[in-house]
């Protein structure tokens, strides 16, 4: 993987990002051939090279190297599964991650499936960002007694989950057709099959646009999952609470849309991550800067 570095200044209150000896993509990874593992690689899966970002500070500067992972495990009405785990299919890239000295791993959305916080998968989880030493940010749906809450969490790189963020636009599919549009959910459908055909009209949704600081770095990173990222106001809002690096964790078909990517982080200032489930596609990383066209520092997915 030939990684990029992705440079960030400050300028006033505002921030500006760079790049430098930036490709326009990068190959896909086979995480078996190239760290050696004797285990099949899971199907359809693929990580995006390592980037790395740099925010010079006042005689100090930060390095942030970021890996996005493109792959299935538990998919938005996936209930749980008797005997399947999808941890262990993040583990390897974890692991790797730690071998090639990236900071942050950032898996999709909903992948996790329905889980505890904590709870088994969490610790799992927890135990393997503690042996690598790294930043990881993953999406699931929590489970509290009756609440759902489609969360993307963040663990430390001593393993504790330093931070949760809850999705705030609900991506639905259906809806009562008698009721304004996108209203309420389709009559007479009860919560089973709500879980099943179309859960985000039983989520919660999230009320806060919290920002993380990567304590060790020093840098702020925002999250946004999915639909949150269609609206310009949530990055907005992130940017405006000092968000440097904003985290877009997708659970999709089809591609996550570069033209979103690329006009938010020039209204925005930041850099983008972004990462989609297997089965979609646009899993990148991505920088702009103020000063040169934005389209050369877009780092464009390779799908699996």
């Amino acid at each position: 993987m030939a990684p990029q570095e992705l440079r960030l200044q400050r300028i006033s209150e505002h921030l500006t990002i760079g790049s430098t000896n930036c490709s326009r993509c990068c190959p896909t990874a086979d995480l078996s051939a190239a760290s050696g593992d004797t285990e099949p690689r899971q199907p359809r899966s693929s990580t995006r090279s390592s980037s790395a970002v740099t925010r010079p500070e006042v005689g100090a500067a930060a390095e942030l190297r970021v890996a996005a992972v493109q792959i299935s495990g538990y998919d938005k009405g996936d209930l749980p599964h008797p005997g399947y785990d999808p941890v262990e299919q993040l583990l390897p890239y974890i692991q790797r991650a730690g071998r090639d000295g990236v900071d942050l791993v950032v898996f999709p959305e909903y992948v996790l499936g329905h889980i505890a916080v904590p709870g088994p998968s969490t610790q799992l989880i927890a135990a393997a960002a503690k042996a690598a030493g790294v930043y990881i940010i993953v999406g699931c749906w929590e489970v509290a007694g009756d609440r759902l809450l489609n969360t993307a969490l963040l663990f430390d790189r001593a393993g504790a989950i330093a931070g949760k963020y809850h999705k705030t636009h609900a991506a639905v599919d259906s809806m009562d057709e008698s009721q304004p549009p996108w209203t309420a959910p389709p009559a007479g459908k009860s919560r089973e099959w709500l879980l099943e055909n179309d859960p985000e009209w039983v989520m919660e949704r999230g009320q806060d646009l919290p920002v993380f600081v990567l304590e060790d770095i020093g840098l702020r990173v925002g999250i946004l999952t999915c639909y949150d990222g269609w609206f310009p106001e949530p990055a907005r809002e992130l940017s405006l609470r000092g968000a440097e690096i904003i985290v877009w964790i997708n659970g999709r078909g089809g591609s996550v849309e570069d033209f979103i990517v690329q006009t938010t982080m020039f209204q925005s200032h930041v850099a983008m991550i972004a990462t989609n489930q297997a089965y979609g596609a646009g899993t990148m990383i991505g920088g702009n800067r103020a000063e040169s066209d934005v389209s050369e520092e877009f780092l464009p997915a390779v799908s699996s």
